[in-house]
């Protein structure tokens, strides 16, 4: 069955405007590159990211271009659809983390 999955975290140190964001996933989720993701940082944008679906992995470059100097605030990532595991072992986490392209 389908979800939408909401991801909220809050940075502590200063995103710049090049800044993005990697968000893992754990093998019993389905996620595939046909998923829409919207981030809410400083508005909510839908960004198409570079998927490495082999590797459970999507790149989302670009949320932070719309701020002036750094970003520091909650992020919200919407992923839909996601495809539930069919139970409740856990096998896995998200995991989510922030770089900067510039650096």
């Amino acid at each position: 069955m389908a979800a939408t999955y909401r991801i909220e975290f809050m940075t502590y140190g200063k995103i710049g405007k090049t800044g993005s964001i990697v968000v893992t996933w754990p093998p019993q989720v389905t996620i595939t590159e046909k998923a829409k993701v919207l981030v809410t940082s400083n508005g909510k944008s839908e960004i198409t990211p570079e998927w490495q679906v082999s590797n459970r992995k999507m790149i989302i470059k670009g949320a932070f271009v719309n701020v002036t100097d750094a970003f520091y605030g909650s992020i919200q990532i919407e992923i839909s659809p996601v495809v539930n595991p069919r139970d409740n072992r856990v096998v896995g986490s998200f995991a989510v983390y922030t770089y900067d392209d510039a650096a």
